[in-house]
């Protein structure tokens, strides 16, 4: 248990800044730091083409908050398919033991200020050496979890406006 612990602490993580939730995840399923804050606004740009103030999928000025569309770009440049998991179904065991899965991307609604602002925050659950990693950057530390443990947390998100993506390499069709 000590050992594990341990290893928790060695994931890759980063801590939140503005509201960059999407920039932490990308960087946290690609163990390094593969993207940088340049790079996702110029996606933002490149899929807002013919706009010229507003971007439907990023705030202005390097703050953040990428949008699904921006996330799903990057991981495509980078080998990586996001499927969307459809919230009226259970995730399953074989599902989360696919050889293909890499993580799992949660998108869910933030409340701050006694719920005065809502916003929507991204983390994951990064699949290494047989476990997964819950890695949120607005928290301390990665927790490490037992395949039956996040099973269980997913689908305790059922039905609360959370979006589940999988994020799995190459083009392959998984049924569940």
């Amino acid at each position: 248990e000590k050992e594990a612990m341990a290893y928790a602490s060695e994931v890759y993580r980063e801590q939140q800044s503005l509201m960059r939730c999407g920039l932490h995840i990308l960087n946290a399923i690609f163990q390094e730091q593969a993207f940088s804050v340049k790079e996702l606004d110029a996606i933002g740009d490149e899929l807002a083409t013919g706009r010229s103030f507003f971007n439907p999928h990023r705030f202005p000025l390097g703050l953040g908050n990428y949008d699904v569309n921006i996330l799903e770009v990057a991981f495509s440049r980078r080998g990586l398919r996001m499927d969307w998991h459809d919230p009226r179904d259970q995730v399953t065991a074989k599902q989360l033991q696919d050889s293909t899965l890499i993580g799992v991307v949660v998108n869910e609604m933030n409340s701050k200020f006694g719920g005065m602002f809502k916003s929507r925050h991204w983390y994951c659950l990064r699949k290494l050496k047989g476990s997964f990693y819950l890695i949120d950057s607005s928290k301390k530390q990665n927790d490490r979890m037992s395949y039956e443990e996040t099973r269980w947390f997913l689908n305790g998100k059922k039905n609360s406006g959370v979006h589940i993506f999988n994020i799995r390499e190459g083009d392959v069709e998984v049924e569940g």
